[in-house]
């Protein structure tokens, strides 16, 4: 039996990923002064599988803002993390590679805030 292909994501599918994932307070862009609360937690993992499902793994700014939001996710809103965070520590590891630890902290504390804002 063949291994399944992996699916193929194109440019538009992952402009709408990431809109999504900057509607639940991905630090890529300012948020909306009228954004809803909440966030709809199957969508989010939708497109962070989408995201994720690229042959091109997110990198600079994009990747930046994107660990520093999981990690923001995962220490300080652990119930939801449950359900948006499918990555394991090591995953998460490998995708942040060598961000810088200043970087990390300042986007972090950003994702925080848009977090508490939608959470």
């Amino acid at each position: 039996m063949l291994p399944e292909a992996a699916p193929t994501v194109d440019s538009a599918q992952l402009a709408q990923a990431w809109q999504v994932l900057i509607t639940a307070g991905v630090p890529l862009r300012l948020p909306r002064a009228a954004a809803p609360a909440g966030f709809d937690d199957g969508a989010v993992c939708a497109a962070l599988g989408t995201i994720l499902a690229h042959p091109t793994p997110p990198h600079g700014r994009e990747r930046d803002a994107l660990v520093a939001w999981l990690g923001a996710l995962r220490d300080h809103f652990p119930s939801r993390s449950a359900l948006v965070v499918t990555l394991a520590p090591a995953e998460f590891d490998k995708l942040r590679g060598d961000m810088d630890r200043g970087r990390y902290v300042k986007l972090r504390r950003i994702a925080l805030a848009h977090l508490a804002r939608l959470v």
